[in-house]
């Protein structure tokens, strides 16, 4: 019999623009692959589960299915990936099946028939590396266009708020003359601090 696991493969990354925060995830439907008879045939990875897990990483998932006689451990590659789980009542070798599918991986026995190790193809973790440059790359785009702003508002004179007949405004001049202060401070501080303090 067939089971589906719904499993949300996430990679988990974050960049900081203002107040806003973007992330990204994956999402796949995990169904076992075709040959697996000899898999299926471990009595150890027949006992049901039932598992709700958001954010889990895959080395503490793994670390929480091991059991007693049973240890499951993945490669570096795979450790840091992050998943959300719903499974009800599902042997455990179909939520195995499903984690290698999504990962494009393999469970491999351990030498001493004490567990398996998730291992990713090579084809996927050259994949999973161009994924994480791109991502790399542009934070680190995203991050000079901060600074490049940051140093900008730091050198920018101050301009002082005015009130006109047709839009007249009640001015705080002590405010002003305060904010116009602070203002030309940084402005007047050599380049090499300005530039120090936009990386804060």
């Amino acid at each position: 019999m067939k089971y589906k696991v719904f499993i949300q493969f996430t990679f988990l990354f974050w960049l900081i623009l203002g107040q806003g925060t973007i992330s990204a995830s994956i999402m796949a439907l995990a169904q076992p692959s075709p040959n697996v008879s000899s898999f299926l045939q471990d009595d150890r990875l027949q006992k049901n589960i039932t598992l709700h897990e958001t954010g889990i990483q895959m080395e503490d998932l793994l670390k929480h299915l091991s059991q007693k006689g049973l240890v499951l451990i993945a490669d570096p590659h795979c450790v840091r990936i992050k998943l959300q789980i719903n499974l009800k009542a599902r042997p455990l070798s179909v939520l195995m099946i499903g984690l290698a599918d999504l990962t494009s991986g393999r469970w491999r026995p351990l030498e001493n028939q004490s567990g398996y190790i998730l291992t990713m193809k090579t084809s996927a973790i050259k994949q999973y590396e161009t994924w994480w440059r791109l991502i790399d790359e542009e934070r680190e785009n995203a991050i000079a266009l901060q600074r490049k702003a940051v140093l900008n508002a730091i050198q920018t004179p101050y301009k002082r708020t005015i009130s006109t007949p047709q839009e007249p405004i009640d001015i705080n001049e002590e405010e002003e003359q305060k904010n116009e202060e602070r203002q030309n401070f940084w402005r007047a501080l050599p380049l090499s601090l300005q530039k120090k303090s936009q990386n804060k």
